[in-house]
């Protein structure tokens, strides 16, 4: 969602640099509207934070808010385009607020819930999407609402809908031909509810036996899953549950009963379809009852107006039926709220999010938070604070819970920090108005630069030490100049802060900050983080050699087996989330993980010192036939401590010379160096011989399971 601002002149631009725009304006979109000459160069002048943010293409011109002009020249009348007024740069913030006001915060309050895509990075583009839909006549309605829902996501889509009311021995993936090249294929399936019992639900208050009624359901249910569902796939399916009743229809004080109360009936199938999704790679359950909640059960659910059996959406089933009848009544339409399409719209980006999750390589592993006016309200220095209730409570909560998904914390504050360390319970407890509730310690942050040096200085200084690149980070800040200068250093680094009450929820619902799991490295990575931070520190001052020597690090090599589900999904993890040190980018699909298991090997390596564990922190993909590696990834948190000559030499030792898959990425510059330094030309596949173990790593090989390496 963008304000877009058109130009038809490259003169318009020529002031751009100087009005803080992605700090002040962070929705702000530029777009030419007109052939400029020499555009190109222009923007070439242009800083690239600046430049980034200027959209190409036709696409734009259909929906410019304003049209900039530097008032040297007249506009064309042939761009008068409708509703976008005619500014200048002294009047664009007043446009920009009156955007917010009639569009972007009504939409937010309406449609955009748990569904913001403020993180999105400037440049990332989605591939399109062919979607297969799969179910009653509810993919109906589902399908007309796709492409514009995808749409405003930005991702482009075509829909196949196919009717399956009942288990079938064939799925309609077989009757489709592989998607078009750049395109990727998800499914969709909408059981319809009331053809998933063998004599259709509408028996349900006529059965004796609701818990036989159940087993009935449940069994015809998973077979109809199985059916349209090929157990080996290779797109992701998605699986709608169905949307519980409000309350039991035998009546308000009925909140029990087991399977004959209705609801509970309801709930227990959705359960029954989670469960099935959890054992199939691939395969998500989508829960509509819940999207259906947000939205308004009484605005969607059509249990008020028809029978049990159906579980439909609610609309007017009633008045094309009663059209040849002398039957009058207030349409319901008239008589009650409908928001199927506001939920059919929460319903598809709840999908596509997901996708987004399950495919992006932008995905955020730090959050660089500002103290001021943003973690709390006022200045410290002042020694006395707002209250911790509300918004700021939230927001520390909120990075509490990104620590556990294994996001890292840091601090870049302009303060005393001597004042800040020194004083920090009475911060967060009898300076304010109201305590914080809930622990936070400076050691709950990574790194914490606390001074009175530019912004970007605390965070080119954050980055580095903890070997993130700018595109993986957030920094949050209320000051819209702090967050410009931040911008305009690192151009590829993402801000928040314009909208603090918007905060919590970007840090929680965006997919930029989520994983499909969370392993146990993710929540327990803080302790090998400190220390790698303390190596580069001291190993700049001591040398790499003498620090390391100390360490007393231990490299558990051995192979993943295919049944240890942590194992599996930790390699898989690595493989899909690490970029700097990535043999070749390439990520890796449940369904294609699984192949793995039965085609190659996969090999993990876990990584102690004398105090502490680093857990899995590296995975190869390794043809033994070939002696080739397909794939391989090593964490960031053990770069630079000789993991990857380790992990590399042991192999090398058990299997010969191996061949290396490297493609260089945008990113994987450390892989690169690695096959450097071992003596690659840097034009044919590395290839390595043999390799020296580091002296300081003790190389242990452990063929049992990685979950039971080290145990007694």
């Amino acid at each position: 969602m963008y304000f877009i601002v058109g130009f038809y002149e490259a003169t318009a631009l020529q002031d751009a640099a100087g009005h803080a725009l992605r700090g002040r304006f962070p929705h702000l979109r530029l777009c030419p509207v007109d052939t400029i000459p020499y555009l190109s160069i222009l923007l070439e002048s242009l800083p690239l934070h600046i430049s980034d943010i200027v959209l190409h293409g036709e696409s734009g011109k259909r929906q410019i808010n304003v049209l900039l002009t530097a008032g040297a020249m007249p506009v064309p009348s042939y761009l008068q385009l409708s509703g976008a007024r005619v500014v200048t740069w002294s009047e664009l913030e007043a446009a920009y607020r009156r955007w917010l006001e009639e569009y972007y915060l009504p939409c937010n309050a309406v449609r955009m819930m748990d569904s913001p895509m403020a993180l999105k990075p400037v440049q990332e583009t989605f591939k399109p999407l062919e979607v297969e839909l799969i179910g009653g006549c509810s993919g109906q309605e589902m399908q007309l609402k796709f492409q514009e829902a995808a749409r405003e996501l930005g991702i482009e889509s075509r829909t196949v809908l196919t009717v399956r009311n009942a288990p079938l021995p064939v799925s309609s993936q077989e009757s489709l031909s592989p998607p078009a090249p750049g395109w990727e294929r998800i499914r969709v399936v909408i059981p319809p509810f009331r053809a998933m019992h063998p004599r259709l639900m509408d028996l349900y208050y006529c059965s004796g036996d609701s818990d036989l009624f159940f087993q009935e359901a449940q069994g015809h249910l998973l077979a109809y899953l199985d059916a349209v569902t090929p157990r080996e796939i290779s797109t992701a399916t998605f699986v709608i549950g169905f949307v519980e009743p409000t309350s039991n229809p035998l009546g308000l004080f009925m909140a029990g009963g087991g399977r004959a109360n209705f609801r509970r009936f309801v709930r227990e199938l959705n359960e029954a379809t989670a469960a099935w999704c959890a054992t199939r790679p691939g395969c998500y359950f989508i829960d509509a009852d819940a999207v259906a909640a947000a939205v308004g059960k009484s605005r969607v659910d059509d249990g008020l107006v028809n029978f049990s059996g159906h579980r439909g959406f609610l609309l007017d089933y009633d008045a094309p039926l009663d059209a040849d009848f002398p039957v009058t009544d207030i349409p319901v339409t008239m008589g009650f709220e409908i928001g199927i399409d506001l939920y059919l719209e929460q319903l598809i980006r709840g999908i596509l999010l997901r996708q987004i999750i399950l495919t992006t390589e932008a995905r955020i592993k730090l959050v660089i938070i500002d103290l001021d006016n943003t973690l709390w309200r006022g200045l410290a220095s002042d020694m006395r604070i707002g209250s911790w209730e509300g918004r700021p409570l939230a927001i520390v909560e909120a990075l509490l819970i990104l620590r556990k998904r294994g996001i890292l914390l840091a601090i870049a504050s302009k303060n005393d920090e001597a004042f800040i360390r020194e004083r920090w319970r009475e911060i967060l407890g009898s300076y304010a108005v109201a305590p914080l509730t809930i622990p936070l310690t400076l050691d709950d942050f990574a790194l914490v630069r606390i001074n009175f040096r530019p912004k970007p200085e605390s965070i080119g200084e954050i980055l580095e030490l903890l070997n993130i690149l700018p595109e993986q980070a957030l920094f949050i800040d209320d000051n819209p100049l702090e967050r410009e200068s931040a911008i305009a250093a690192f151009p590829a680094l993402r801000t928040l802060g314009a909208e603090l009450n918007y905060l919590r929820r970007e840090l929680l619902c965006s997919p930029y900050l989520q994983s499909v799991t969370i392993t146990a490295e993710d929540s327990n990575r803080w302790e090998s983080i400190r220390k790698r931070v303390a190596f580069r520190t001291q190993s700049s001052e001591s040398g790499r050699g003498s620090y390391l020597d100390h360490l007393g690090l231990r490299c558990t090599i051995g192979p993943v087996h295919g049944e240890d589900e942590a194992g599996r999904e930790r390699a898989q993890q690595l493989l899909n989330k690490t970029n700097q040190w990535n043999l070749n980018g390439v990520r890796v699909s449940d369904a294609g993980m699984a192949r793995y298991f039965v085609e190659q090997r996969v090999y993990s390596a876990e990584v102690a010192d004398s105090g502490s564990s680093y857990g899995t922190v590296a995975v190869v993909l390794l043809d033994e036939a070939g002696q080739r590696v397909e794939s391989m990834a090593i964490s960031c948190r053990v770069i630079g401590l000789g993991v990857d000559e380790a992990v590399v030499s042991e192999l090398c030792g058990r299997f010969g010379p191996l061949t290396f898959a490297f493609a260089e990425t945008e990113r994987n510059r450390a892989a690169r160096a690695f096959f450097l330094a071992s003596g690659w030309n840097g034009v044919a596949l590395p290839v390595i011989q043999a390799l020296a173990p580091p002296s300081h790593i003790v190389t242990v090989w452990d063929e049992s399971e990685p979950s039971r390496r080290g145990a007694p």
